[in-house]
């Protein structure tokens, strides 16, 4: 077990990890009481328009009757762009945060899977492909969810059942298994429940969004004259405030983004410091804890009414069908249409996305995303190279980790500003290139050429991996976009879904086959390193090879075509937007976050900017409602 006797960086892990756990709770705490996800009540620039939402807008006659009423207020309006803290946005931003806090445990699995259990780098590669396969099948989970009641319950239950699993997984590590079979199965079951909770708070996104779009729709109808009432209606039959509605979940996106950044900077210089302050258990120990924040938030949120389900449980397919039904039977029609069968949907909603998915124009360029993101990893082996051959303490490598989740933020911030409308793939060109550029630091190093230099090897490596943190981030925004455009209108839910899992799936078997590469040369076998330079080559020039098929994604942006039957019409179940995965050149530091971790999808507000719009279709939709009514 690894200790440090430096009191001052025990100081600086304990605050860092008091900080992790002492937020979320006081959050809680703060929200128990609140109502479910309500706007703000006062107008602010983001989002001007929730105002009208609020029961008296006019804030100057809302007297601030204690400083936490003012603490709350300036939370909202700085903090949260303008939507009003409750229950149910803490337990949506409590998933995130939890999401980038678990980096604290990263290092940590790596670490114990090394030098307690002696495992060699290929077969720590080879294991980082396990543990991220539960985030593959993300589209199960929300089919699961959006089906099934647990205890009652479609949303909190899931959450606190998830987080409860979660800890308990960690709390397992922390009794120092001495099996890789069962940490790997320890690790697996957390990355399971981790998914799950993504899942379950991908769908509250989407449910919050548009309620809050309906009430203001209903808010500006109640105060409207009654022919203006009418027409606003009308436009609401018509798919009118899916603007709105793709600003408010735009917010929420962007909220949810930024607490997984704090979590996963709050944790990077923890994941060195605890190991080298604590020890691995200890730290296990701590991230068990942090779990437990999702089951608090999910004892505190509120569920709505109704049947609970998610957006896509009631759109169009679906919707048509349950009308069709009722109109046929008259009373009977209705008892039909309450008792509607989970098993219809979900069998609507996988006929459309076999429709769907079936098209050219869809499954060429993800074909071509799963090749690109298929290439080879030497990341586990270099991680291993840093600590067995150049001697890099594990604070130092939390240090690094830092570094690369600020770059990260700082190149996700720099796409939005100045790539977003640059073709996607110009920037996979750039970002590849670049990569395969960069990736001679790496050579360098393992070479040792820069101690001929004079040249420390910790600057290198803090250097490379800013560097390619960065790049592998701009590369991934892309990925993002290009998904959300091959969704055609309908059906966008579900194919996001389906689509980052099969970039996860690509970014899982880029690892598998690094793995099997790493034992092949023999790289770090009884601390031989003298091959690295080899597979070092391999990868970057493997990168290279998806380049000459760029030309599948020129379709990209056309205007999508869906044939109108029922099932192409569909449902458009609850959309976990995610994040994929992996990365064209994952750095240095994350070979440990892959390892341990539960990396998947994250929902993205760059990614649902780009969707394809689907205002038309529900004016169509609603069309031939009218039409069949008449």
């Amino acid at each position: 077990m690894r200790k440090c006797a430096h009191p001052s960086v025990r100081r600086r892990c304990a605050l860092a990890v008091a900080a992790a756990l002492f937020l979320p709770a006081a959050l809680a705490y703060d929200a128990r009481l609140a109502p479910p996800l309500q706007p703000r009540r006062a107008p602010c620039a983001p989002a001007r328009a929730l105002a009208r939402l609020a029961p008296d807008g006019n804030a100057d006659r809302q007297p601030a009757v204690s400083a936490r009423a003012g603490l709350r207020a300036l939370v909202r309006d700085r903090v949260l762009q303008g939507i009003e803290p409750s229950s149910n946005l803490l337990a949506i931003l409590v998933v995130y945060f939890v999401q980038g806090g678990l980096g604290l445990a990263s290092l940590a699995t790596t670490l114990h899977l090394k030098d307690e259990l002696g495992l060699s780098a290929a077969q720590v590669a080879a294991l980082g492909g396990i543990f991220g396969a539960p985030w593959i099948f993300k589209p199960l989970y929300g089919f699961v969810t959006d089906s099934f009641l647990l205890f009652g319950s479609r949303r909190r239950a899931y959450l606190a059942a998830a987080g409860l699993v979660a800890s308990g997984a960690y709390g397992a590590l922390a009794t120092g298994l001495p099996s890789a079979r069962d940490t790997v199965a320890a690790v697996v079951v957390a990355s399971l429940a981790i998914a799950v909770s993504d899942v379950v708070a991908d769908a509250m996104v989407v449910e919050d969004a548009r309620a809050l779009a309906g009430g203001l729709r209903a808010t500006d109808a109640a105060a409207s004259p009654p022919r203006e009432r009418a027409r606003a209606g009308a436009d609401g039959a018509d798919g009118g405030g899916s603007d709105a509605e793709a600003a408010l979940s735009g917010t929420l996106q962007s909220l949810c983004w930024g607490s997984r950044a704090v979590g996963s900077i709050a944790s990077a210089y923890a994941s060195g410091a605890a190991v080298d302050a604590l020890g691995i258990n200890a730290v296990f120990a701590l991230t068990a804890a942090l779990p437990l924040s999702v089951v608090l938030a999910a004892a505190c949120m509120r569920e709505g009414g109704g049947d609970g389900r998610t957006a896509g449980a009631d759109d169009d397919a679906v919707g048509e069908a349950r009308a069709r039904v009722a109109g046929a039977g008259g009373d009977a029609g209705a008892r039909a249409t309450a008792r509607a069968s989970s098993t219809s949907i979900a069998a609507a909603q996988l006929r459309e996305l076999r429709l769907a998915v079936a098209e050219p124009r869809i499954w060429q360029p993800a074909l071509f995303i799963f090749g690109w993101l298929a290439m080879p990893s030497s990341d586990s082996a270099f991680l291993f190279f840093l600590t067995d051959e150049l001697r890099l303490s594990s604070e130092f490598l939390g240090r690094v980790q830092l570094v690369g989740s600020v770059c990260s933020l700082a190149a996700i911030v720099g796409y939005q500003r100045l790539l977003r409308d640059v073709p996607v793939a110009r920037v996979l060109v750039g970002c590849t290139l670049a990569s395969a550029a960069f990736g001679s630091v790496q050579l360098v190093l393992a070479t040792h050429a820069n101690r001929a230099a004079g040249i420390p090897d910790s600057w290198l490596a803090l250097g490379d991996d800013a560097l390619l943190t960065a790049l592998s981030e701009l590369a991934h925004m892309p990925v993002l976009v290009l998904a959300a455009r091959l969704c055609p209108p309908g059906v966008e839910g579900a194919l996001f879904a389906t689509l980052m899992s099969v970039y996860n799936a690509g970014g899982t078997a880029g690892r598998e086959l690094g793995a099997a590469l790493t034992d092949a040369l023999g790289v770090g076998t009884a601390g031989d390193f003298s091959r690295l330079p080899e597979l070092l080559v391999v990868c970057s020039a493997a990168k290279l090879l998806p380049l000459p098929f760029l030309g599948v994604l020129d379709q990209v942006g056309a205007e999508p075509q869906v044939e109108e039957t029922d099932g192409a019409r569909g449902a458009q179940p609850v959309a976990p937007a995610g994040r994929g995965d992996g990365a064209p050149a994952a750095p240095p530091d994350r070979a440990a976050s892959d390892a341990a971790s539960l990396g998947a999808d994250q929902p993205s507000a760059l990614a649902r900017a780009a969707e394809p719009s689907a205002e038309r279709s529900r004016a169509a939709l609603a069309a031939e409602r009218q039409a069949r009514d008449a």
